[in-house]
This record gives C-alpha cells, sequence and structure tokens, in this order.
C-alpha cells in the first residue's frame, strides 16, 4: 500500500492559488493514481476519464498546465506531474520488499520458537536465546544449537558421582559362606581319609568337636602354605 502525501500548506502554493476547485481536485486525483501504479508522477492522457468525473477534463488540464504543475511527457499520451513531495517509486519498492522479508522472518521466527528452534529468536523477548547469547546452553536443543549436545554430557559428567566395582574378598578367606564351605569340605575330607575310622562311624573317645578342630586346622594350614 502506498501513500499521497499532501503537506498542510500545498494549498497555499502560488500555483494552487490560481486554479479552480475542480483543478486542485484533479490534480490529486491524478497524485493517488500515480502513486498506486508506481509511475513516478507519469499519468496516460487515456486514464483521465477513469480517474475523475468532471465535465470538463480538457479545461482543467489546461489550467494544470497553465501552472507548470502538468506538462506533456516526450510522446505526448501521457501527462508529467510535479512529484517533488511524493515518493520515488524505486523506494517504494524495495520498502515493500523489505516489509514482505521481515514479515515472512516473524512467520519463521515464530513457527521454529514453537518448535523449540531459538537461532532466529530475539534475545530480548526470547529467554533461551537470551542465555544461549551469553554463553549459558540450558535449554538449548542440538536442533538449533551446537553446543548444546556438549552442554548435556558435561553437566551428565560432573554431576554424577564416579562409578566403581564393588570390592571382592578372595576365595576362602575372612568369614560368611565361603569359609563356611570350605571348612565343612575339609572336615569331610579329613573323616574320609582319617586312618583310624574311614567309612566307619566316630571311633570311641573321639568327639565331633574334635573332628571340626582337626578340619579346620588342616584348612589353616592350607592357608598358610
Amino acid at each position: 500500500m502506498t501513500w499521497t502525501r499532501l503537506s498542510d500548506n500545498s494549498m497555499d502554493r502560488p500555483e494552487f492559488l490560481a486554479l479552480s476547485r475542480s483543478a486542485r481536485l484533479l490534480h490529486i486525483e491524478a497524485l493517488v493514481y500515480c502513486n498506486r501504479h508506481l509511475t513516478d508522477g507519469l499519468i496516460p492522457a487515456a486514464a483521465l476519464p477513469r480517474i475523475t468525473d468532471a465535465n470538463n477534463v480538457p479545461a482543467l488540464v489546461d489550467e494544470l498546465q497553465g501552472a507548470g504543475l502538468w506538462v506533456w511527457d516526450e510522446s505526448r499520451t501521457a501527462y508529467l506531474l510535479d512529484w517533488s513531495d511524493q515518493e520515488a517509486a524505486e523506494n517504494v519498492r524495495k520498502r515493500k520488499a523489505d516489509n514482505r522479508q521481515r514479515q515472512e522472518l516473524y512467520r519463521r521466527r515464530q513457527e521454529n520458537h514453537r518448535d523449540d528452534k531459538h537461532d532466529l529468536c530475539v534475545p530480548r523477548y526470547c529467554p533461551i536465546r537470551r542465555r544461549h547469547d551469553l554463553d549459558d546452553h540450558t535449554g538449548c536443543s542440538a536442533a538449533w544449537c551446537r553446543n548444546a549436545v556438549t552442554s548435556t554430557v558435561t553437566d551428565r559428567v560432573g554431576n554424577d558421582p564416579p562409578s566403581r566395582p564393588d570390592p571382592s574378598r578372595p576365595v576362602g578367606t575372612g568369614t560368611g559362606e565361603r569359609t563356611g564351605g570350605a571348612v565343612a569340605r575339609s572336615a569331610n575330607a579329613a573323616r574320609d581319609t582319617h586312618p583310624t575310622w574311614s567309612g566307619k562311624g566316630l571311633p570311641p573317645g573321639l568327639a565331633i568337636d574334635d573332628l571340626i578342630g582337626e578340619a579346620t586346622g588342616a584348612y589353616d594350614d592350607e592357608e598358610t602354605t
């Protein structure tokens, strides 16, 4: 959308004071037409009946030409208006292109923000992007921040205690099930190989405590050797 500029003193200029009301209105209508079509003040003569409902268009054009506001172009098929107060067509096109790019960037920024991608976010409005710019990658994702994965791994390694294997006891030392099993096996071996009661019941005068003590002593001898 373009705008037609009219200064607050435009109707007080000497060239306008000599014009009739209809001629001034035709000039404004022609300015609007040229701004809408970006012609830089060039209006075809054939377009005049379409932009005004005045009955005496040729007479009004003569007034405008006499005031120096309109002149014929080289082809004498269009009039060139005084364009000193209006915006050049090139500037209008550039401004429109910039607006389109800005709107497209805004839409992409909104979509990326909803998808947890903050590479296009403005730090003023996005706390995650604000922390990212301060080298704090909390909340960053690998989809847009290459430091996000590194930060996660570093935090995990730094916060968790190091893992260590559980200490194990050598077989046959200390107390517990392993030692008890070894003593029992030694007692059975001593009973089976005893010269006086192998394969028989306990000999007279030999108590079970003596047998266990003998087996335990044999086991201790094995450990020391």
